[in-house]
């Protein structure tokens, strides 16, 4: 689609400085045709965030993204080598410092609070959940969520000495990280710190796709919420599909041929809307006792 870009830039006037960042990889999502599907998260995300708003919901950004926007393209997932990175984005990341890749992979792409409720929007990863996993002594798992909605917040901590520390508030407790800056083959866990009665709770997933068929979907989309639920606490699930095609959960279709007119309707944004509401209720009677 030409001048996509532009385009995003008109519907989403308060993104400017985030969508024109003009780095390789942030090019990726905007030069990219649309099969790859990579324009369609990256203004889902945004689409999600819009919506939050209208709704009286306090979203942030970080400014860490504001002082680098090529950075708020980067993946939420803690570097380390698993060989599933493609060829060219490969290449575009190697040209990044491993330090900014390690903060980009912990900092939210965005804070969204509620009620006094806290939550946050994360892309391509959730790294406090699989380093609770890991440290559960479960296996390590290559699925990522295009997009997760996690109650709590994340405040990332000192960068030093090769080290990066972050900690993951919730209503009764909290986890304290220390990661490693460093190439390994290895989540490159240092500390791990729980105190209180720390409990982990995914608010919700949103897979993107413009290819899949809904065998497909329903496959993954269960694998994930068998993945990220917590006993009874299961997330809220969305399928946003630039296709025809529907699956057993909650689905938006998208029109490819006319992407920005269609992601702002009416219509989708209010299932958006009705969507976030369900996300934050699901926590919201526990995190305010």
């Amino acid at each position: 689609m030409k001048n996509l870009r532009k385009r995003c830039i008109d519907a989403f006037p308060d993104h400017f400085s985030l969508i024109n960042a003009g780095s390789p990889i942030a090019n990726l999502t905007w030069d990219s045709d649309l099969s790859t599907g990579k324009a369609l998260e990256f203004l889902s995300m945004l689409l999600l965030m819009d919506v939050a708003k209208h709704m009286g919901v306090t979203v942030e950004i970080d400014s860490f993204y504001y002082d680098n926007p090529d950075f708020f393209y980067l993946r939420n997932e803690i570097p380390y080598h698993h060989g599933a990175q493609a060829g060219h984005e490969a290449s575009i990341l190697n040209e990044i410092s491993l330090e900014n890749r390690f903060i980009a992979a912990i900092t939210p792409k965005a804070r969204m609070e509620y009620r006094g409720a806290k939550f946050y929007v994360v892309r391509e990863g959730i790294p406090f959940h699989l380093i609770a996993h890991l440290i559960d002594g479960n296996q390590i798992y290559r699925v990522r969520p295009d997009l997760a909605i996690v109650y709590g917040d994340i405040e990332v901590g000192n960068v030093k000495d090769g080290t990066i520390t972050a900690r993951h508030t919730t209503y009764s407790g909290a986890a304290k990280i220390q990661l490693g800056i460093k190439n390994s083959d290895i989540i490159p866990v240092i500390n791990y710190v729980v105190t209180g009665h720390y409990d982990f709770n995914t608010a919700g997933i949103i897979e993107c796709s413009i290819s899949k068929t809904d065998k497909h979907a329903n496959k993954q989309i269960k694998k994930y919420s068998l993945l990220f639920s917590n006993g009874n606490q299961k997330p809220e699930m969305l399928f946003i599909n630039g296709s025809h095609e529907k699956s057993n959960y909650e689905t938006v279709n998208i029109d490819l041929n006319k992407l920005i007119t269609s992601l702002l309707s009416q219509d989708v944004k209010a299932r958006i809307a009705n969507y976030l509401q369900r996300c934050f209720l699901c926590v919201f009677e526990d995190s305010t006792k």
